[in-house]
């Protein structure tokens, strides 16, 4: 994969200047599209509020790779009180501190050693939005799972924004989708499993197929199409709207095209020796 890549690093440059959602998320899309995206993510969130019976009153929020903050004030304006944010990103963490002041934000790294401080506190709910796959290194994510595992509530849930794919696969030094054989495995030794996944998207992002030769051109295509987006935003608004529009015709419709899903994960469940 080229030269270690090294996360702190990466996201410290990747939001120096700027921390939108149009920077954080498909940068090379545009802002005014990424408004859809993270429209249909909110969409799948409030339906996990509804399903779960997630309540201000009694649920309490880790929100792992904080970033932007978007859903930081996404739990702000459900009433969610109870709340902390991580973020290997000191600039980002100043900033949210400064923006919201009523919640708590940390520097801290989830596949690493966590403060003290965080040993024996539990969330109801977590979320790693878009994280996982930017870590890399196996031996950290194992890390990241099994501090989360520690950090869940008994009947909590996981929220994870992510991809499989029939490999281990990898286009870029900064992401790595896993295998469902080596992530349910990675889940399994952390004491989590899944219990639930949904499509988010089918083309509203360019779907991965798992395989160069196509998804390397289909990347470009979206690319190019981005700068067109980014230089005239209202272009980006009406496609934006009408790829939403047909992604949800397509999901309703069960039609699988390989993209990112939403994982509720749970404590996982051992099963009792039967007798005899």
């Amino acid at each position: 994969m080229g030269d270690r890549f090294n996360p702190n690093t990466y996201w410290q440059s990747r939001v120096a200047v700027d921390a939108t959602i149009g920077v954080v998320g498909h940068r090379s899309l545009g802002t005014a599209y990424n408004e859809f995206i993270y429209k249909r993510r909110v969409d799948v969130l409030d339906q996990v509020l509804i399903k779960y019976e997630l309540s201000p009153d009694r649920d309490t929020i880790l929100d792992i790779g904080c970033g932007t903050g978007y859903f930081s004030r996404y739990w702000q304006s459900r009433g969610f009180n109870r709340y902390l944010g991580l973020d290997l990103s000191d600039a980002i963490v100043n900033r949210l501190k400064g923006e919201i002041p009523e919640y708590k934000f940390v520097v801290a790294d989830i596949s690493d050693q966590l403060d003290a401080a965080m040993e024996h506190t539990q969330f109801t709910v977590i979320t790693a939005f878009d994280v996982l796959y930017h870590i890399v290194d196996d031996k950290r994510l194992s890390v990241a799972l099994t501090n989360i595992h520690a950090r869940l509530a008994t009947n909590g849930i996981f929220i994870v924004f992510d991809q499989l794919t029939k490999d281990n696969y990898t286009l870029r030094n900064h992401v790595k989708f896993r295998s469902e054989a080596s992530y349910h495995k990675m889940l399994k030794q952390a004491g989590l499993e899944i219990v639930e996944r949904e499509k988010l998207f089918c083309f509203l992002i360019p779907p991965l197929l798992g395989r160069r030769a196509l998804d390397i051109p289909i990347a470009g295509i979206y690319k190019i199409i981005g700068v067109c987006m980014r230089a005239i935003p209202l272009l980006g608004r009406l496609l934006g709207k009408g790829m939403y529009e047909i992604d949800q015709v397509l999901r309703r419709r069960n039609v699988q095209i390989p993209n990112n899903e939403v994982f509720i994960v749970r404590h996982r469940q051992v099963e009792a020796d039967t007798p005899g």
